[in-house]
């Protein structure tokens, strides 16, 4: 199953890309696909603070690895949902 900004997520997840800019790339897909889906508000919301190596107020890597984890599972179930 595919969904909106899943190439991206999944090169951050792989270690491949993790850069903000890439990141930021899918902000309005993932708003626009999901509008309304508390999750993908708050995963959005991070992507704005993420900062590769953080600092105050900001996300650093290693907390926004776990964030993609979290987002790629809600986006996997909520895909499958819509499509079973």
């Amino acid at each position: 199953m595919s969904y909106p900004g899943q190439r991206v997520l999944q090169a951050f997840l792989d270690g491949t890309d993790r850069e903000e800019h890439s990141l930021a790339q899918i902000e309005a897909e993932l708003e626009e696909h999901f509008a309304g889906d508390a999750c993908v508000e708050d995963f959005v919301s991070d992507i704005a603070r993420y900062r590769k190596s953080g600092g105050d107020f900001l996300i650093g890597e290693l907390e926004m690895l776990s964030k993609v984890k979290r987002i790629i599972a809600h986006l996997s179930q909520v895909t499958s949902i819509r499509r079973g």
